[in-house]
């Protein structure tokens, strides 16, 4: 089964939906061995405005690799060739699980469809849903590479803990074919001491530049 945070492609409004009847499963997991190829589509419906729209799952080599909502008619033909879209990266699975990463409200959200997340132009003042948490938008950023070229997409964003009240403030990191992140607010990273605070903390890629986003 597939529980996942789905943006409307015609209002924007996000839903949580539970898809198919199976054990819960998110993206990067190993759900089968690995001569398994094969896609799943599932019809749904947007909650707010009733606009219908296409789930797919793609499992490659046993790996949900990834979810498509509405594929166009090329990504229809590569899926039944078999070509699937990978993401270039998968969360590290045996150490930080998507239960931890929920805990902490760190790392890579699984149970979204990553394309949504690049793609959105969010504002500040925009509230957006990960790992069942909804966070608000306070600052927005950008990551310029020295051919002025777009490598990421930086908000600080924020959430208030219903039970305790503590705020809560992350980086969420989107970068386009990869999940999005959320990272600890720390500015100026060079380096990693180790693969804990390489999952916890973001830096700015060599040949980049961080630029404030005024729009």
């Amino acid at each position: 089964m597939l529980e996942l945070c789905i943006r409307c492609p015609v209002c924007g409004k996000y839903h949580y939906y539970s898809l198919g009847d199976d054990d819960v499963h998110n993206i990067g997991d190993i759900i089968g061995p690995d001569y398994e190829y094969y896609s799943q589509s599932y019809n749904e419906k947007c909650r707010s405005c009733k606009n219908e729209f296409l789930i797919v799952e793609l499992v490659h080599r046993g790996q949900l690799v990834n979810v498509l909502i509405n594929p166009t008619e090329e990504e229809d033909e590569k899926i039944e060739d078999r070509i699937y879209p990978l993401l270039d990266a998968y969360p590290d699975l045996p150490k930080y699980h998507y239960y931890e990463r929920l805990n902490m409200l760190l790392g890579e959200d699984s149970r979204v469809i990553p394309s949504q997340y690049f793609l959105v132009d969010l504002k500040v003042g925009d509230k957006i849903p990960l790992f069942t948490t909804e966070w608000e938008v306070k600052e927005k950023y950008k990551v310029i590479d020295d051919k002025k070229r777009l490598i990421s997409k930086i908000y600080k964003v924020s959430e208030i803990r219903k039970f305790s009240g503590e705020k809560i403030e992350r980086l969420l990191i989107l970068r386009d074919n990869l999940l999005p992140t959320l990272k600890i607010v720390e500015w100026g990273v060079t380096s990693f001491l180790d693969e804990e605070e390489r999952f916890k903390k973001y830096r700015i890629p060599p040949n980049c530049k961080l630029f404030i986003d005024l729009t």
